[in-house]
């Protein structure tokens, strides 16, 4: 049997207006466009983010549903690899502003900001060499949380690895976590999409982290499955607020 559609995308309006007085939250993807070495995507960090949140949202129908992934997010200190695309800070957070003001306006009292990438929540931001605002009001997507809750609505911001309690991983992991097109992320790509990475340029170069070697499908199933189990169990304790 099929997963239940909770992609808002993929539903009419007739189909989310029969759903929506049983939606409890709406989970808001955030990633990034950015490179992961010569053998991931650059779409890997938003990809990732929303392929969790699609199935925890598929384990908790009809309570939640899942916006488009912000797929582009805070990633200057990639901008030396090609096609790298970064937003300012500001503009960064009034996008998630937006989109929870739009969400509120239809009558959604909880939303779940969910990060795929770690310089979303990199408290300050700068680059020397070209125009990146300054940035020293904390992290962004906290940020960006606390000003959607001015709108009147209950908004948490996490991001998915934070969630997954380390004794779920330890020892399966040998390389950083999350790391950066390592081992962590490479698995986890492994088993997202295998056909999408490219196996013959899993080697290690410039801007990844640790050894990919490490990695393998197998890892990705568990880190998949833990991600997924904690975000649940997260989300069933934010619909109690």
């Amino acid at each position: 049997m099929d997963n239940p559609e909770v992609l808002i995308e993929k539903m009419t309006r007739k189909e989310i207006s029969e759903l929506l007085s049983d939606v409890e939250v709406i989970i808001i993807p955030v990633g990034s466009i950015e490179q992961h070495g010569n053998h991931l995507p650059l779409k890997h960090d938003t990809a990732q983010v929303y392929f969790i949140a699609k199935e925890a949202a598929s384990r908790l129908y009809p309570k939640i549903l899942v916006t488009p992934p912000v797929c582009f997010g805070l990633s200057a200190h990639h901008l030396p690899w090609p096609l790298t695309i970064t937003l300012q800070p500001e503009t960064f957070v009034n996008l998630i502003v937006d989109i929870c003001r739009s969400l509120k306006y239809h009558g959604i009292k909880r939303v779940l900001i969910l990060n795929g990438h770690g310089g979303n929540k990199v408290e300050r931001l700068f680059r020397e060499d070209l125009y990146v605002e300054p940035w020293r009001k904390g992290s962004p997507i906290e940020e960006a949380a606390r000003r959607a809750r001015r709108l009147g609505l209950k908004v948490s911001a996490v991001t998915w690895w934070d969630l997954i309690p380390e004794d779920r991983i330890a020892g399966i992991f040998k390389g950083r976590i999350p790391g950066h097109a390592g081992e962590f992320e490479t698995s986890f790509g492994l088993f997202m999409y295998p056909n999408e990475v490219r196996k013959a340029e899993m080697k290690m170069c410039e801007g990844i982290s640790d050894d990919i070697e490490l990695a393998s499908a197998e890892k990705g199933k568990i880190l998949f499955e833990e991600a997924v189990k904690s975000l649940v169990s997260y989300l069933r304790e934010f619909m109690k607020k």
